[in-house]
């Protein structure tokens, strides 16, 4: 639906009519899902928003995956000294506050460009993404003898993060909290401009309207968000156990 938003929509990206701007948000026959005060059909906002913030949260969560597997490739395979060196740099990362951080870069860095807004997601929340993917691997130390220095060695078991399940269940978890992030900053106004649709301008406005009792422009909205995390964590499960019954791994 994302990829063929502009031809599957009611509306298009440059049809959308603003002379109601003042307007009583509108449920009929013609708005199905209802429209907002500037004569926005809230479907259309749907499915054109939906290329928008799944876009950017795929962007984001490539960058943020690519970084973390690089890392932990590198380091895996370096002295021990060298693997505690990088993950308190990244420890040192995780201590930025990753929402305000993001807010600010988006609102005075980005101009408002998708691609921006996606790369400043994925640098910002890298290094969490670092943090799990380290954390998630399998680490067997041998054994200890006298005269051993095994322990300040590299430890290649560590590259078993990079088994195709751990990316594949990384990528669903950033994916997910990526489309958040990105549908919350575009919510309070810092995000994308409110001519490029996305599913956090669908909801800017409906704090001024909900309690007037035009419910759907919330209801749809906020129903499109939660099945689309859903879809995403069970696609996600799906590809694992799939993987996992093929090299014979049980459940």
């Amino acid at each position: 639906i994302a990829l063929l938003a502009p031809l599957i929509a009611p509306e298009t990206y440059g049809s959308y009519d603003y002379t109601h701007g003042g307007a009583h948000p509108e449920l009929n026959l013609r708005y199905l899902f209802g429209a907002d005060v500037s004569g926005h059909s809230i479907l259309s906002l749907i499915i054109l928003g939906a290329r928008t913030s799944l876009g950017v949260a795929a962007l984001a969560t490539a960058v943020a995956l690519t970084i973390a597997v690089v890392i932990v490739y590198l380091i895996a395979r370096s002295p021990r000294w060298v693997q505690s060196s990088v993950m308190f740099l990244v420890d040192g990362g995780m201590m930025l506050p990753f929402l305000p951080l993001v807010i600010v870069l988006a609102a005075f860095v980005t101009g408002g460009n998708p691609w921006g807004f996606g790369l400043i997601l994925g640098f910002c929340g890298a290094p969490a993404v670092v943090v799990a993917a380290w954390r998630s691997t399998r680490y067997r130390s041998a054994p200890i003898t006298a005269g051993d220095r095994t322990k300040d060695s590299a430890d290649p078991t560590r590259v078993s993060a990079l088994a195709p399940q751990k990316v594949v269940r990384l990528a669903t978890l950033c994916l997910s909290a990526f489309l958040v992030v990105a549908a919350t900053v575009d919510f309070i106004g810092f995000g994308l401009p409110p001519s490029n649709p996305s599913w956090g301008n669908a909801l800017s406005e409906v704090t001024q309207y909900f309690d007037a009792g035009y419910w759907w422009w919330v209801l749809f909205p906020g129903l499109a968000i939660v099945l689309t995390l859903l879809a995403i964590n069970t696609l996600g499960r799906a590809i694992v156990l799939a993987w996992d019954r093929s090299c014979g791994v049980a459940d």
